[in-house]
């Protein structure tokens, strides 16, 4: 996190990549799901690597939640979870790379999985996916509603939500509304 935050992305994909190898060498029932792939996927995606970031999450929102050293434990709560964070991660990586095909079939998974989870955001990011979409076909006045319906906290949440909204209100010319 530190080498992306400093912009220093080749550092941190190696460094994710090496955690990912790290993972695999300790146990043959590594978490697939693990920080070290999110960090690395995450990168890819910073990197300007979409589509192979939009991928990296797809497959994490795949894998079971299991728990190191004890048996597969379905908490629906907890699997919900993770599935409309990756799933919504993985809309953002596609719009990033500029394929929006995907984008209407993942915003239905994430709505069905935010519903699940107990995390108030995760309820909120199916209308960011949305929200993608329009701005994606320059439906500013839908981007912006469904931008808006997915902003959970003006400090917490998905602040790409943020970043997304203040986008669309450059486009639609009202600069000052942006700033907030």
């Amino acid at each position: 996190i530190s080498l992306r935050q400093q912009g220093r992305f080749g550092l941190a994909l190696r460094a994710a990549a090496q955690d990912v190898a790290l993972d695999d060498s300790v146990s043959p029932t590594v978490d697939r799901a693990s920080a070290s792939r999110m960090a690395w996927a995450q990168t890819l995606l910073e990197l300007g690597r979409a589509r192979e970031a939009a991928a990296a999450f797809e497959a994490i929102a795949a894998v079971p939640v299991a728990y190191p050293g004890r048996p597969p434990l379905v908490l629906p709560a907890v699997a919900a979870r993770r599935r409309a964070w990756c799933l919504t991660l993985a809309a953002t990586a596609w719009a990033a790379a500029g394929d929006t095909t995907r984008l209407a079939a993942l915003a239905d998974s994430v709505a069905a999985n935010g519903r699940l989870s107990g995390f108030g955001r995760d309820q909120k990011l199916a209308p960011y996916v949305h929200g993608l979409l329009y701005a994606a076909r320059r439906d500013y006045a839908a981007a912006e509603s469904a931008f808006r319906a997915a902003l959970y906290s003006p400090t917490d949440g998905y602040t790409r939500v943020n970043l997304a909204l203040a986008r669309v209100l450059r486009a639609e010319r009202r600069p000052a509304d942006a700033v907030p």
